[in-house]
């Protein structure tokens, strides 16, 4: 998920993150393209375990599985 740009993350998008988790399953991590800000927010709720980061989506489309 491309969230570049984004300035305000409710509990909505959240629950669109933790949807594309449980669809993608267990063995698969989704790959996320976010600020700083963002990945924060993820890592107080204790969501970052389920993402793979990364600062742009040129990295995110190239990175190994």
């Amino acid at each position: 998920m491309d969230l570049t740009g984004t300035v305000f993350f409710s509990s909505v998008a959240i629950g669109v993150l933790m949807d594309a988790v449980l669809t993608a399953g267990e063995r698969t991590c989704v790959r996320v393209v976010a600020a700083r800000p963002i990945r924060r927010t993820l890592q107080m709720l204790g969501l970052d375990p389920q993402f793979d980061y990364f600062d742009t989506t040129q990295e995110a489309l190239t990175a190994p599985a």
